[in-house]
């Protein structure tokens, strides 16, 4: 008799158990409180206007949180439509394995899914707070303690829509020390504005936009022949994206390297590509007031370089190892279309 109930409770679906109130009442009150504000924040909201990252310190809880998140989100119908969300974890850099691959596969694949928009809430752990170019998010969330200030200026500084929300979770015995920290980190913050005040122009980091419209009349668009427009403003993050794509070891990642110079008050930068690369040389961008401006000057330049020696296809993304097949198949064995599998 109760080896039969047992048997019954152990093949019994999850979704018997993980309902709503078991999910809330069994969960931490850091993630209780996580998965009230995703329902607060995003019921019923339209998917496109929601871009929201979670900083966690570990890989394992970035999969615990994720999992969560998608079953709370599952169940709860005003959330369904609106989350898609995702997972991405940092590997092991040090002792090769099939894991840290498949890891890295993973993450190139969630990173692709956040930007092109297939996932707008990405679980994160600080693979991403630095290194990785994404879109500006309009939510951020910290929901480990920020052990350093360089954790703190990185997740906070991925909240670059204008109207973002950044938040930080705690539990509530660790609530104190937690504040007293951040004040610390938003004083010495304080001070770096104030020793640069009079060293720089005192102006906050231009939006997406304001490069679009600065970079309309200076850089023009390059044109595909299948009429695929390049813009000044998408050119860095396409640089990325590609550099992301090449493949790499376990030692290290590819990533561009810029140099800056300073020739008559005017900054020009220097761009050397990872050795993965088609592109050998160094490219040098146009002379600029600020950094942000010769860098995309100069990824602009590789972009329309790497499009035409092959690397980028019509759509201007970065030719897959699908295509790269394909190609060279059309090339040395279009014969073989004269044939069919029965060899007539």
């Amino acid at each position: 008799m109760i080896i039969d109930e047992l048997k019954e409770e152990i093949t019994d679906p999850d979704d018997a158990y993980n309902t709503l109130d078991i999910i809330l009442n069994y969960s931490t009150s850091k993630m209780r409180s996580l998965l009230l504000l995703t329902k607060e924040l995003f019921s019923n909201k339209d998917p496109a206007e929601i871009h929201c990252l979670i900083f966690v310190e570990r890989r394992y809880t970035a999969k615990c949180v994720y999992y969560v998140l998608q079953q709370y989100i599952n169940l709860e119908p005003i959330l369904t439509k609106s989350l898609r969300p995702q997972f991405m974890v940092g590997r092991n850099s040090v002792v090769p394995s099939i894991e840290s691959l498949l890891y890295q596969k993973w993450n190139n694949t969630a990173i692709e899914s956040f930007r092109n928009g297939d996932c707008n809430l990405l679980v994160c752990s600080n693979v991403l707070e630095e290194g990785i170019d994404v879109q500006a998010c309009n939510y951020v969330f910290a929901y480990d303690p920020l052990k350093t200030f360089n954790s703190y200026v990185q997740t906070k500084g991925r909240a670059r829509s204008s109207d973002a929300l950044y938040a930080i979770f705690t539990d509530k015995s660790d609530e104190v020390s937690v504040v007293q920290k951040i004040k610390g980190y938003q004083e010495a913050h304080k001070n770096i504005q104030d020793f640069l005040i009079g060293r720089i122009l005192d102006q906050d980091e231009p939006k997406e936009q304001d490069i679009a419209e600065q970079f309309k009349d200076l850089i023009t668009p390059f044109r595909t022949q299948s009429g695929a427009y390049l813009l000044a403003s998408n050119a860095l993050p396409l640089l990325y994206r590609y550099c992301a794509l090449l493949p790499t070891d376990a030692f290290g990642v590819a990533t561009p390297w810029f140099n800056k110079q300073t020739t008559d008050d005017l900054i020009h930068v220097a761009l050397q590509m990872p050795l993965q690369s088609s592109i050998k040389h160094t490219i040098m961008s146009k002379k600029y007031r600020t950094v942000k401006q010769a860098q995309i000057s100069a990824a602009f330049e590789a972009c329309k370089t790497l499009y035409e020696q092959g690397e980028l296809n019509e759509r201007l993304l970065p030719v897959t190892k699908t295509e790269c097949v394909a190609k060279v198949s059309e090339e040395l064995f279009s014969h073989w279309k004269k044939f069919n599998d029965n060899g007539k």
